[in-house]
């Protein structure tokens, strides 16, 4: 998940290879970033680099303002996708032992 003004900025997010190039955001584990970039062969990008939030509606909060791209469960971050606040910007989802992350549509 990440702010719209993502897409399109200086580095615009259209490719899961374009996450080199952004700050990945992180709850207090890192494992789901791993997990998800391991999924689709992406092994180029640093996934220790970026903050790490101690709640996930931190990590969302980072998402709104622009500071990252996060990996989110859908139902947590729903209200906020309809308000146009965030977007998915692909269509990988990461199938986690405790939910459902998107980051990404």
């Amino acid at each position: 998940m990440c702010s719209p003004l993502l897409l399109t900025g200086e580095k615009p997010l259209k490719t899961p290879e374009d996450l080199a190039k952004h700050t990945l955001l992180h709850d207090a584990s890192r494992r789901d970033w791993q997990t998800y970039t391991r999924q689709l062969g992406l092994n180029h990008i640093n996934v220790q680099q970026g903050p790490i939030f101690s709640h996930s509606a931190m990590v969302l909060q980072a998402a709104i303002h622009g500071q990252g791209v996060a990996l989110a469960n859908n139902v947590m971050a729903q209200s906020e996708i309809e308000a146009g606040r965030l977007v998915c910007p692909f269509n990988d989802v990461l199938v986690s032992k405790n939910a459902f992350l998107s980051g990404l549509s």
